[in-house]
């Protein structure tokens, strides 16, 4: 084996090093992040008189035709916000990434 075998092979652990360097670095946030997530919820799970206080999130809907986020249209609301067209249908709010394959 020659020198420069080596030289190739040094090389390669470098870069094999820092790449797992930065997955050990994301994974070390992403467990705090999560740490701090169960902490949360489990400080909402023991004060349930705290979660019940707690406003509902409102609810929000898309007009397909100006792709426009809105509150819901209701009966109560002045005359100058027409309702939506029957037949536009309300768009997901959902990012469409959050339902695309993992990629490497």
């Amino acid at each position: 084996m020659g020198l420069t075998w080596f030289r190739t092979k040094l090389k390669q652990t470098e870069v094999d090093y820092e790449f797992l360097k930065r997955c050990c670095e994301n994974l070390t946030e992403e467990n705090r992040r999560l740490q701090k997530e169960v902490q949360e919820l489990r400080a909402l799970k023991l004060s349930p008189q705290l979660y019940m206080q707690m406003t509902p999130p409102t609810t929000l809907t898309m007009c397909p035709s100006c792709e426009r986020v809105s509150k819901p249209f209701f009966s109560t609301t002045s005359s100058t916000n027409p309702p939506p067209s029957e037949a536009a249908a309300p768009r997901s709010l959902r990012p469409p990434f959050l339902d695309a394959p993992p990629q490497r």
